[in-house]
């Protein structure tokens, strides 16, 4: 099954796909431990994360960090931040 399915029986309806536009937000939680966490997008929007989103290969960051992301359709239904590069 692809994300992008939109039939009754996909966990990610139609109604609930939004444009992939790349987007910037802060990390809000990180389970350092676990190495996920979510962020928190400008427009109050929070986005699941695990460490192999983070672009610079590194695998963990830390809570206040400010990335660009992109929003992508998650395994769970929910929306997740993938391609996260650090703001200067």
């Amino acid at each position: 099954m692809t994300p992008w399915r939109t039939d009754a029986d996909s966990p990610i309806s139609a109604s609930r796909l939004r444009p992939v536009t790349e987007t910037t937000g802060t990390v809000t939680d990180w389970q350092d431990a676990e190495g996920y966490g979510e962020i928190t997008a400008t427009d109050g929007a929070s986005y699941f994360f695990h460490c192999t989103a983070l672009a610079d290969g590194t695998r963990q960051t830390e809570l206040g960090a400010t990335y660009s992301f992109t929003p992508v359709p998650g395994r769970l239904g929910r929306f997740e931040a993938s391609n996260m590069v650090a703001e200067r």
